[in-house]
């Protein structure tokens, strides 16, 4: 089972394209954003401009072989490595500890591996660069899959672009011991075609040695690439991408174990499973008000340069983590402006490199560390959300109480989201603040008819895809509400790898209202301050660019707005362009009183 051949559709990438749905998310209300991000969120399941969705035939017949590999594996031995750079990177850690937790309650080894990359630095922090560096992930394959191991490889790349995945795929390729599939949501032919640097193939090349690969009689080379449609947000993946990935891997992986024993998994039980899913994101988007009323708090702190930090425990705080570590590179936020903390702190991280709370502030994720460095500088303009599994014992709870007692003092915000099938009980935490429940019909994925339930029961996976879906609606909208949305681009995007290059150029070149050849001059200007473009900086190589970029960041620079403005009123000197933006923040309204030249 594979995808379909290239050559079907082509045009702009689909992980790239603006969704006609949001084209005015950045003027619509909270609840009109909820609503929105429901309408594009359902596409994952109904498809999109005719093409193979996650309920084809096809897209069913790939996870089935994928859930009958990995059963192999479990059962007898070897390696299953999830792989991928950024969101992709931190699903492939949230998966992996999730399914060797699984297997470890029931007396089994361990089988899943993650790469990440970046390591386990980018759990926390965006660390967009690594993904470039194809060759450095490739020689770290050499320790994940030890020569002559049958293994499971899955690289994922939600834009079928990135250089890291595409080195690993390569190598996967020529190991006969190694069953090699690529997840993505882009059609084959949409993979990137840009060179990767230090390399002579492109991803696009990579895509086709793989359908040649299966051609040719290959059946453990798969590449699994369904259509989710655009996301809201212009490019971010972390939304429809991140959610696709964690429900098609869990549900291959929930196939492999309920059929342990031989049982072979079917389309027909995926479809099941696939169910299970959907009602869920429809149980999650029952709940538009509370979640809109969350949205203008948080929104309302961040516009006035507040911040927003999480407090949680256990996976939905993972999840948490991810949601705060991918606002950096999303929005330029600042990497204090959007925090996530755990009860327990790295007890139930089960990252490879264990506890990292030595490397500085932003590894730490404690309570305590909460309660020492951010809770005494707590102020009006601070929101504190709490994301309850309504599973926090005895002493959590009332240490919680106390977290939150102090913070009120400090007349911080409050929002406490709880997401289960349990009504709220009297011991839960909503003292003051606004309340957000998600009540859902199961916080289980529950085993088809047929196929053993045992080794499922306990998971949480549709109650972490509803906190999912409602931490990405929290930190989108209240990014809407800040301003670093026009239309549905992100207009503060971090130009931190090659990707978020030639992404920040149409974006300066659409809202520039120039060629690609004007906005590329407008954003070296931009990153590099100065007003006349030298041949030297036109010839550097993109890695270069990319780290001049964030050395701008660094320095507190808005590159991608700046450059937008330089490209509408070229005549404008670099600092003047700064000027106008701190006076202005918002571009929209900036451009919008700007004369054109």
């Amino acid at each position: 089972p594979t995808s379909r051949p290239i050559g079907m559709a082509t045009g702009m990438p689909f992980t790239e394209s603006s969704n006609a749905l949001t084209e005015d998310i950045d003027v619509a209300s909270p609840a009109e954003i909820v609503r929105l991000l429901r309408q594009t969120d359902a596409q994952m399941f109904a498809g999109f401009a005719g093409l193979e969705g996650l309920n084809d035939d096809r897209v069913l017949a790939s996870i089935c072989a994928i859930a009958n590999d990995a059963r192999e594996i479990i059962e007898n031995g070897g390696t299953i490595l999830l792989s991928g750079c950024g969101t992709s990177g931190r699903m492939a850690h949230l998966l992996s500890r999730a399914f060797n937790g699984i297997l470890h309650a029931h007396g089994r080894p361990p089988s899943f591996k993650y790469f990440n990359a970046g390591g386990d630095a980018a759990l926390f922090r965006s660390t967009e660069a690594p993904e470039d560096n194809w060759h450095a992930a490739t020689e770290h394959l050499h320790s994940l899959l030890p020569a002559g191991e049958r293994a499971l490889y899955v690289g994922i790349t939600c834009g079928l672009s990135a250089p890291a995945i595409a080195g690993q795929l390569v190598h996967c390729l020529a190991r006969a011991d190694t069953t090699t599939v690529l997840l993505g949501f882009n059609t084959p032919e949409q993979a990137r075609g840009v060179p990767i640097e230090g390399w002579d193939r492109t991803f696009r090349d990579v895509v086709q040695a793989m359908f040649s690969s299966r051609a040719s009689g290959n059946s453990r080379c798969i590449a699994l690439t369904p259509i989710v449609g655009p996301e809201g947000i212009t490019g971010s993946t972390r939304m429809k991408g991140g959610s696709a990935t964690k429900i098609i891997l869990e549900v291959a992986f929930s196939l492999a174990l309920a059929g342990l024993g031989g049982k072979e998994a079917t389309p027909a039980a995926a479809f099941e499973l696939l169910w299970q899913y959907e009602s869920t994101v429809r149980q999650t988007y029952l709940h538009i008000e509370p979640i809109a009323a969350a949205i203008s708090v948080v929104g309302a702190g961040l516009q006035q340069n507040g911040r927003l930090i999480y407090l949680s425990q256990n996976t939905l705080g993972l999840l948490a983590i991810i949601d705060a570590s991918e606002c950096p590179p999303t929005y330029n936020a600042h990497r204090d402006h959007v925090r996530a903390l755990l009860a327990d702190g790295y007890a139930h991280m089960g990252n490879a490199e264990g506890d990292m709370s030595a490397r500085g502030a932003y590894f730490q994720l404690g309570w305590e560390d909460f309660a020492r460095d951010i809770l005494p500088s707590l102020t009006p303009i601070d929101t504190i959300a709490v994301i309850d599994d309504l599973a926090f014992d005895n002493a959590s709870q009332a240490r919680l109480q106390e977290l939150l007692a102090e913070a009120a003092a400090k007349q911080a915000r409050v929002v406490h989201v709880t997401v289960g099938t349990s009504e709220l009980s009297s011991r839960t935490t909503v003292a003051s603040g606004t309340a957000v429940h998600i009540k859902i019909a199961s916080n289980a994925l529950r085993a088809p008819a047929g196929l053993e339930d045992a080794l499922l029961a306990g998971n949480t996976f549709l109650a972490e895809l509803a906190t999912k879906l409602v931490l990405n609606a929290l930190t989108t909208g209240g990014h809407v509400i800040k301003g670093k949305i026009m239309r549905n681009r992100m207009v503060d995007v971090q130009v931190s790898n090659n990707k978020l290059f030639y992404r920040a150029i149409g974006i300066v070149a659409l809202f520039g209202e120039v060629d690609e050849t004007a906005a590329r001059t407008a954003l070296f200007r931009s990153i590099y301050e100065v007003e006349d473009v030298a041949e030297q900086i036109v010839s550097a190589s993109i890695s270069a660019h990319v780290a001049a970029a964030c050395a701008a960041v660094d320095r507190g620079r808005r590159v991608v707005p700046t450059a937008i403005v330089l490209a509408r009123s070229p005549i404008l000197t670099v600092t003047r362009a700064r000027e106008l933006l701190a006076a202005t923040p918002v571009v929209r309204s900036l451009l919008a009183a700007l004369p054109r030249f």
